[in-house]
């Protein structure tokens, strides 16, 4: 039987991974990455290749890859034109759905795990108040952005009507610049 190749200490493991020595000591807090301690002297610290291998290959930190945020806005279509707000927010690198109706808005919140809702007061067909509440309701948690007139909409974030600028830098407040 071949002989196990044992790392003795951080920077060791850390070579072999070709990472460095905080980076190898978070993974094995966060992602279980297979070392082992010494005795009592619990800064000691050794591990085995074959092992390291083994987790490389399990590993989910590689299985998490970057998904930018995804907003529902609802939208009206306008012939021949596309929503500056919703193309503000796509240039922005968001994921964007667009939804035409409450209706569809809240079938839509049902369907997708989105991070998000905007909501133009003005085109909304049926009562904005009453399609605020039912999202908070059924998505307390996901931020709430409106467009113009907010009041009784219990909305976590207001934005101008028509200020597709200030709706994008809400945006970004609320769930950080999308990695480009």
């Amino acid at each position: 039987m071949p002989e196990r190749k044992i790392l003795s200490t951080w920077k060791e493991i850390a070579t072999y991974l070709n990472r460095g020595v905080r980076t190898v000591q978070r993974w094995e807090a966060e992602f279980a990455m297979p070392v082992h301690r010494t005795g009592e002297d619990r800064g000691s610290v050794f591990s085995f290749a074959d092992e390291l291998d083994t987790w490389l290959e399990r590993s989910t930190i590689h299985a998490k890859p970057y998904v930018r945020p995804t907003i529902i806005v609802l939208d009206t279509p306008v012939a021949n034109a596309l929503s500056n707000r919703k193309l503000s927010l796509e240039l922005a690198k968001f994921n964007v759905l667009t939804a035409f109706s409450a209706a569809e808005m809240l079938a839509s919140a049902q369907r997708f795990d989105v991070d998000g809702f905007v909501v133009d007061s003005v085109l909304v067909q049926s009562d904005p108040c009453q399609l605020c509440a039912d999202l908070k309701r059924g998505f307390g948690r996901k931020p709430l952005i409106v467009i113009g007139e907010a009041e009784g909409t219990g909305a976590d974030y207001v934005v101008e009507a028509n200020d597709a600028v200030a709706l994008l830098d809400c945006a970004v407040k609320v769930f950080g610049a999308p990695k480009m």
